[in-house]
């Protein structure tokens, strides 16, 4: 192979790596931004039952804390 066929191969073959990384790329951005958090807050199952459960907890624990202080 002569040198001005290798650099014609050498060429193209930056032309193909550089054109498929950039459609990669593109793919890429485009699935993360349709993959974006919900900005809107949802409820999951039970949530609110668990937050009153932690708020019973911390207001017993304070209630114990206040009786050994004493």
């Amino acid at each position: 192979m002569n040198k001005s066929a290798f650099l014609l191969v050498l060429v193209l073959g930056l032309l193909v790596l550089t054109e498929t990384t950039i459609a990669a790329t593109r793919r890429r951005t485009h699935i993360s931004r349709a993959r974006k958090p919900n900005p809107r807050r949802r409820w999951v199952l039970g949530q609110q039952k668990q937050s009153e459960f932690e708020e019973d907890v911390k207001t017993l624990l304070n209630h114990d804390l206040e009786i050994s202080e004493e």
